[in-house]
């Protein structure tokens, strides 16, 4: 009994030992094991079997390399080529078309950028060589109008827009207004356009002299475009109405409003007829006491050679249906444009405030919308705006009606 118990104790001389077969012989599935010669013989292989080597793999043996196959040969290597051997074939070929498809493309590329760039360049000297001769046409005489830039003293900048910048300053002891030409050129080079309009704006002004136009002294041609004007101590109309935030009387309004008149009926008779094409507020200029009114800034300004102009120039708030709907027009564009400058002078409100130019032409345009018009405006005062502002240019006044228009309301 007691050898017993021993022998049943685990790890004591019952344990089960494989070298005398102890739980072998009453294992049946370890005795139909050694029954099976084959089942012996592939024990025998695991025994042998190196660490990693896979069951069946010959020792020596690459993993993932067939039977039969020679130590460092290829998969698929050696006799007729396989399908997956045909197949990595094709496509390392289309791989290869492909590189050299692109690099062809990129080669291409580099090259219509190489050609883009140099015709960008021609076309920048040959514009830089257009300027330059708009410029040196000016300088076939300049006697009487250029002026040497060195004897400008700038004070202080009163001015900016799109076109440059406006600065009072003195010109040998006279106090002048400046204004320089912005430039969108290289370095200090202008654009065949921008000499096109500095030459344009200089000869109207030469050609113009007129008590109701700001006066023209002259311009520089180097090293800035400037030109040089009188300089208006009653700021602009813009200023009068908005900033010092006064209305014209009845009186003082008729003052304004033949002043104005008369320019534009001076600039529309004269030969060709010259369209302002930018009347507004900002450029009704005036005097130091603030109690007559001149017509400046000319930039946008053009004559009329073949009775019809094209093209969208100006600001919206005061700019023509016809013109929005970029149709041909004529001088009675500037009458819409004054129709609304006597709005702001008889409301002192800007038309069509705070509203985007889309917003503007939509109502102007297609709404054929105005400025609404207070009741207790005078009938005369009504009747001269809102035919200056018709939506149809044929049924505007010229200017020289409106004078007389004009007239027959200062004698109320």
């Amino acid at each position: 009994m007691r050898n017993q118990g021993m022998m049943g104790a685990p790890g004591m001389m019952g344990a089960p030992n494989m070298m005398t077969g102890g739980n072998m012989m009453g294992n049946p599935n370890m005795m139909g094991m050694m029954q099976n010669p084959m089942m012996m013989m592939r024990m025998g292989m695991m025994q042998n079997q190196m660490p990693g080597q896979m069951p069946g793999q010959m020792p020596g043996q690459m993993p993932g390399q067939m039977p039969g196959q020679m130590p460092g040969q290829m998969p698929g290597a050696g006799g007729a080529a396989g399908p997956v051997d045909v197949e990595y074939q094709r496509r390392m070929e289309q791989l290869r078309l492909a590189e050299e498809q692109l690099m062809q493309q990129q080669m291409q590329i580099n090259m219509q950028m190489k050609m883009q760039q140099m015709q960008q360049a021609k076309l920048q000297r040959k514009a830089q060589e257009l300027a330059k001769a708009k410029l040196d046409s000016l300088k076939k005489d300049t006697a009487n109008w250029q002026i040497n830039y060195e004897e400008l003293e700038l004070e202080q900048k009163i001015g900016e827009g799109g076109f440059g910048e406006v600065y009072r300053a003195k010109w040998r002891g006279t106090t002048v207004a400046v204004k320089t030409l912005k430039h969108k050129g290289p370095s200090s080079q202008f654009t065949a356009d921008e000499a096109e309009r500095y030459k344009r704006e200089v000869s109207i002004l030469r050609a113009l002299n007129h008590p109701n136009l700001v006066l023209f002294l002259g311009a520089c041609l180097t090293p800035k475009l400037c030109m040089i004007s009188e300089f208006m101590f009653g700021g602009s109309l813009y200023d009068l109405l908005y900033k010092k935030k006064k209305l014209p009387d009845h009186t003082k309004r008729c003052v304004l409003a033949l002043d104005i008149a008369k320019a534009m009926a001076f600039l529309h008779n004269h030969k060709p007829p010259i369209v302002h094409r930018d009347l507004k507020s900002l450029n009704i200029l005036l005097d130091e006491k603030g109690e007559h009114a001149k017509v400046g800034d000319v930039g946008l300004a053009v004559g009329i050679n073949k009775g019809e102009l094209k093209g969208v120039v100006g600001t919206y708030s005061w700019m023509p249906p016809e013109m929005m709907k970029g149709l041909a027009y004529t001088e009675k564009a500037d009458v819409y444009s004054y129709g609304l400058v006597l709005y702001e002078m008889c409301t002192g409100k800007l038309p069509f405030a705070g509203m985007p130019p889309q917003q503007i032409s939509l109502r102007v345009a297609v709404y054929n919308e105005r400025p609404p018009l207070p009741s207790s405006l005078n009938s005369k005062w009504r009747d001269l705006i809102t035919t200056c502002w018709n939506g149809e240019d044929v049924k505007r006044p010229s200017f020289i009606q409106i004078l007389d228009m004009l007239a027959a309301i200062e004698k109320r």
